[in-house]
């Protein structure tokens, strides 16, 4: 009987060892290599007729990467399969700067990685102080504490926190104290030469030496310039002047000077002078000079801030540079305008400003100030009743007398009505020289019957007469008529 031939099976295992892997590894048999700790075992060793089947490998494990990092985050590419031979870069939090790695080596995971706190710039000016102890580079976690200057009082740290500063730090001024003789503090370092009585006030930086009654400058070291005052008492010799109404002060303690204004006098400008006229209309009389047209008969008065300008009649304005209106004075014929009023009566309208003044008349009136009548005028216009001096009355037939208001018109006889426009009733005459044109027409009576109007008479004979004004007896007929007694003759003139 034949038998299948051994393998080799005790070849080396890289990253591993041979475990029951033997040179002689019987024909039909397998074995199993062991692999080092990081490495696992894919694969096997088998024999067959002395052919041995190698497919081992010791295969390197991969590490898990995503463990959490202080102040930052694994990130994308730390997972937990980092594979052997790799490496991964966490993340920072914003504030915080990354330092090393993480690296896998047959599943052992190397981890150096940290987060580190940036560091802040501390070195920003301090005003009124100095950086002592405080730079660029200020650690993380750590703070610093500047230095103040003279005068000033430190207030506040300057602190780093992942690469932001709080910065709290303030020097603080100090209250001023006096200094009576270094004439050279000037408040920097907060001390200040005051001297004369000056009281000391305020901050480093900003003293002030105040109160010296009498003296200026900044310590009070000059005498000082005068000042105004409205205090009657004030003579000056402390520097304070009474000076008002404008006055300017000059000169100092025990000399002061009030120069005044326009229409002021006096030591220290009390006095308001006199006011004066000007034909500048800007002036308002707060210098004792006011507009006020002297040529228009402008009177001034008062003193300085209460100036009057008094107008003569038939001016104003507040200069009397108006011309007033014009007024009527029906009495006065003396007026003529030059005041404002004018001589003009009930008949008349008054127009035009001082100076100009007219007065003009109503219809029928004359004169200069529409107090005459005039005498009347005819009208064919019914509505003219005289009060213009026009009356209806007829040019032909009426005769027109009187003035405005008082308008007469007298008709010619044989007319009437309230213009003598209407033709009255004829009436006979015995006057041969009547024909009618006045209402009046030879007509006898015992002959004749008038009719008609003024103008257009007619004289109408009656039976038995005859002629213009039926004057002339007919010549008598024969009447069969018992009672014709020849009194109206001609009655049967054909009858006989």
């Amino acid at each position: 009987m034949c038998s299948g031939d051994s393998c080799d099976a005790s070849g080396a295992v890289g990253n591993g060892a041979l475990n029951d892997c033997s040179s002689t590894l019987a024909h039909g048999a397998a074995c199993t290599p062991t692999c080092n700790t990081g490495y696992t075992l894919s694969g096997t060793r088998s024999c067959t007729a002395g052919a041995l089947t190698d497919t081992v490998v010791c295969n390197p494990d991969p590490c898990d990467a995503s463990g959490a990092i202080s102040n930052g985050a694994a990130g994308s590419g730390c997972t937990s399969t980092l594979a052997h031979g790799s490496s991964c870069t966490p993340t920072c939090n914003s504030g915080y700067t990354l330092s090393g790695t993480r690296s896998c080596s047959a599943g052992t995971l190397t981890d150096t990685s940290v987060c580190n706190g940036n560091s802040c710039d501390a070195s920003g000016a301090v005003a009124n102080g100095a950086l002592n102890d405080c730079t660029s580079t200020l650690a993380h976690g750590a703070s610093c504490t500047p230095t103040c200057n003279t005068g000033y009082t430190r207030s506040g740290t300057r602190s780093c926190a992942a690469g932001t500063l709080t910065n709290t730090v303030v020097c603080n001024p100090d209250p001023c104290t006096p200094e009576a003789n270094d004439d050279s503090k000037n408040g920097d370092d907060g001390v200040l030469y005051c001297i004369n009585g000056g009281t000391v006030s305020g901050t480093t930086g900003s003293c002030l030496c105040t109160g010296c009654d009498g003296f200026g400058g900044a310590s009070c070291e000059t005498a000082g310039a005068c000042s105004a005052s409205d205090n009657p008492d004030k003579d000056g010799s402390d520097s304070i002047f009474w000076c008002i109404n404008g006055g300017i002060v000059g000169g100092t303690a025990n000399s002061c000077t009030c120069t005044c204004k326009d229409g002021w006098d006096g030591l220290s400008c009390e006095i308001a002078k006199a006011c004066t006229a000007s034909d500048d209309q800007a002036k308002d009389g707060s210098e004792g000079v006011l507009y006020c047209s002297e040529q228009h008969g402008g009177t001034i008065g008062g003193f300085t801030t209460e100036c009057t300008c008094t107008c003569a009649q038939g001016w104003g304005g507040s200069g009397c540079q108006t011309a007033d209106a014009c007024t009527a004075n029906p009495l006065d014929s003396s007026k003529d305008g030059s005041d404002g009023s004018i001589h003009c009566g009930e008949h008349g309208t008054v127009g035009g400003v001082t100076n100009s003044c007219t007065c003009t008349c109503d219809a029928g009136w004359d004169g200069s100030g529409c107090e005459t009548a005039k005498a009347c005028t005819p009208s064919a216009e019914s509505t003219k009743d005289g009060s213009d001096g026009e009356l209806h009355c007829s040019a032909q037939y009426g005769t027109i007398g009187g003035t405005t208001n008082e308008c007469t018109c007298t008709c010619q006889s044989g007319y009437g009505g309230s213009g003598c426009e209407t033709a009255g009733a004829c009436s006979a005459s015995t006057d041969l020289s009547k024909d009618g044109t006045d209402g009046s027409i030879y007509c006898i009576n015992t002959g004749g019957t008038a009719g008609g109007t003024a103008g257009a008479c007619t004289c109408t004979c009656k039976p038995g007469h005859e002629g213009n004004g039926c004057e002339t007896a007919s010549a008598c007929t024969a009447s069969s008529d018992s009672s014709k007694d020849g009194t109206l003759r001609g009655i049967d003139k054909g009858r006989k």
